[in-house]
């Protein structure tokens, strides 16, 4: 009778442990991304530059002029290519929902193409062609290892 009673109180028992196990654990999940939409975020959209005549010597910042750029510098990245030659990444400055100013990159040409990729739009916007004047012009041939003098009166 003694092993009867055991039996049932062992039964009754890993019953209830059971199921306050079944009952008490909650299956918290972050819900499958695969269910929900995407919302395709908006396109960036280049709509001018400034300075428009190109980037003359003294001109150090460039500002693109447009909509749907997102105010997270590290969002974008701009380029100024050369095609077949060469691609510079320009540093950001400043980004706003309109506009994204770069510094002056080092490059000269006469036809520069402008890039803004946009990590969260997914695609690359082009600009151009773009003018970049050189900075500094060569004078003279100091060759000879003159020593220069000069004079100066106001």
């Amino acid at each position: 009778m003694k092993a009867h009673r055991f039996l049932v109180v062992a039964i009754v028992f890993l019953a209830t442990i059971i199921t306050i196990i079944i009952n008490g654990c909650e299956f918290d999940v972050a819900e499958p991304l695969w269910e929900k939409d995407y919302d395709l975020p908006s396109s960036p959209v280049i709509t001018g530059i400034e300075p428009s005549e190109g980037a003359v010597p003294g001109v150090n910042k460039i500002v693109i002029r447009g909509e749907n750029f997102i105010g997270i510098s590290s969002d974008h990245s701009v380029y100024f290519e050369i095609p077949d030659l060469t691609t510079v990444l320009a540093d950001l400055v400043e980004v706003t929902q309109t506009s994204i100013t770069v510094r002056r990159p080092n490059l000269v040409t006469q036809s520069a193409m402008i890039k803004i990729n946009s990590d969260s739009a997914g695609l690359v916007v082009k600009y151009g062609p773009y003018k970049i004047d050189k900075v500094v012009e060569e004078y003279g041939s100091f060759l000879e290892n003159l020593e220069l003098r000069s004079v100066t009166v106001d």
